[in-house]
């Protein structure tokens, strides 16, 4: 009896092996790993056949079309908007876009250029007033200077007492003045003579006598003069020279240690001035640079489009509006060339590189279809639903799905598109001529670890099959399979 039981239970697991195959359960796939038969059982499950062909790997994505060459506007400090170019405007290189309030600036600008002005005219009375000084300092110096040549050749004559020339002077004036001084006295007695005889008068005697005092005293003054020459300077007039020499010295000395001061005062007085004029040149500046910052002009030409800001990025650019140092603003696009922006799930993304060519119609603009080649992919995938309100989430039922974002260079140009229009882009990603297909459904497990469940009669068998490619519905393998083979697939991913 214990017996039957057994064989009972066990054809009874033996049939449920099949319904799990067919579902999406672990437990298939646990059996599968661990080798065992399945037996299909009165409830069955669906199958479906591989088949050989042509798999082309097609991929249809939307997107919006942007300038493919956009130069955007930054502010470059903080404050309010107040002019702004119309947005849809073409405008050229040096072209005025918008300005910040610069009340604060002008006033900065006015008040400083004010102080500069009279800082300049400072300065150049100062400039005048210690040339004048220095000029003074320079003359005192010289007139010292002077002083002690003047002395030292004093001091040197006095040393060198009286030359040659000099005493032999002074014996020649001597003797002219003994002669004169005799002839004179011969003279005053020969007339006092005349007199007593009344030849002459008393008051002509007179006069001669006094000629020849003169004489002898012009005599005696030459006699001590040629004393004085040949005796030499006395030790007391050596030692005044010698002083007075040391003494414009010592004046020099003094009067170069004050003027090195009063340079230095002056140098200080000029360089204080300069400082303040260099401080109110350097604020004139950086107002002028403050102001200029608020004023932004476009560094190429094209059209205007504000850009979204704000906390919520749904605010555009108006006068008014306060902005912050870095802010887009607004963009400058060359609407000449075009691009567009879309996305690639992760899953096909590996069949994409740069350079490629896909196929882009815009959705406002029937029967036009240009070629675009992509050149950028995003390194980071995202979910596709992230700009998706939680509600269209739920109803879409993209929750989840992890995409790439990557941008296409239109290789045409069509004027009738315009930045913002919705597209379509067709990827053709892989075309495999000859290629076994199999339903996305009859695929299990994850990664590199693939395979299918080969049905035989009422068991399945494991298969691992390396995928090619994939696409919704359908994917290309590689593995121990046949053309027509049956396949055991899950419900409808």
């Amino acid at each position: 009896m214990r017996a039957r039981l057994a064989v009972l239970l066990g054809l009874a697991l033996l049939g449920a092996a099949p319904a799990a195959l067919v579902g999406c359960g672990s437990s298939s796939a646990a059996d599968a790993k661990n080798g065992k038969r399945a037996r299909n059982g009165k409830g069955g499950g669906q199958t479906a056949a591989v088949r050989r062909g042509r798999f082309e790997l097609r991929v249809s994505e939307t997107g919006d079309f942007r300038p493919l060459n956009c130069r955007v506007m930054i502010a470059k400090a903080g404050g309010k908007i107040d002019w702004l170019v119309a947005e849809g405007a073409p405008v050229k290189k040096g072209d005025l876009l918008f300005s910040q309030d610069r009340t604060s600036q002008e006033d900065w600008l006015t008040r400083d250029s004010n102080e500069l002005e009279a800082a300049l005219k400072n300065l150049q009375e100062v400039k005048r007033q210690v040339q004048m000084e220095r000029e003074t300092i320079e003359l005192d110096l010289k007139v010292r200077e002077a002083n002690i040549r003047l002395a030292e050749t004093n001091l040197a004559e006095v040393l060198a007492g009286a030359t040659k020339e000099a005493v032999g002077g002074a014996r020649a004036a001597l003797e002219s003045a003994r002669v004169a001084a005799a002839d004179r006295r011969a003279a005053a007695e020969s007339d006092a003579k005349m007199a007593k005889s009344g030849y002459l008068s008393a008051a002509e005697a007179q006069a001669s006598k006094l000629a020849a005092d003169l004489a002898d005293l012009d005599q005696e003054r030459a006699r001590l003069t040629l004393a004085v020459l040949e005796a030499g300077a006395a030790k007391e007039l050596r030692e005044a020279a010698r002083l007075a020499v040391e003494r414009a010295r010592e004046d020099l000395a003094q009067a170069r240690a004050d003027a090195e001061r009063r340079g230095a005062d002056l140098d200080w007085r000029l360089t204080d001035a300069q400082a303040n004029v260099a401080n109110l040149e350097r604020s004139v500046a950086r107002a002028k640079r403050e102001m200029a910052m608020r004023e932004i002009r476009a560094d190429a030409e094209g059209v205007v489009i504000y850009r979204s800001f704000g906390h919520r990025g749904e605010e555009k650019p108006e006068v008014g509006s306060r902005i912050w140092p870095g802010a887009g603003v607004l963009d400058v696009a060359d609407l000449s060339s075009m691009k567009i922006r879309t996305q690639l799930a992760e899953r096909y993304i590996r069949h994409l590189s740069l350079g490629a060519t896909v196929r882009v119609a815009p959705d406002s603009v029937a029967g036009v279809a240009l070629d675009a080649k992509v050149t950028w992919i995003d390194r980071w995938s995202r979910d596709r639903s992230t700009d998706l309100a939680k509600a269209d989430r739920e109803r879409e039922g993209l929750s989840g799905v992890k995409v790439f974002a990557l941008e296409a260079a239109l290789q045409g140009h069509d004027r009738r598109i315009r930045p913002g229009f919705r597209g379509k882009v067709a990827f053709r990603l892989l075309d495999l001529p000859d290629a076994l297909i199999v339903p996305r459904t009859a695929l299990y497990g994850s990664g590199a670890d693939r395979y299918v469940l080969a049905a035989e009669g009422r068991s399945a068998r494991r298969l691992a099959v390396e995928v090619l490619a994939e696409d919704e519905r359908e994917a290309a393998v590689r593995g121990e399979l046949a053309e027509g083979q049956q396949l055991l697939t899950r419900a409808e991913l």
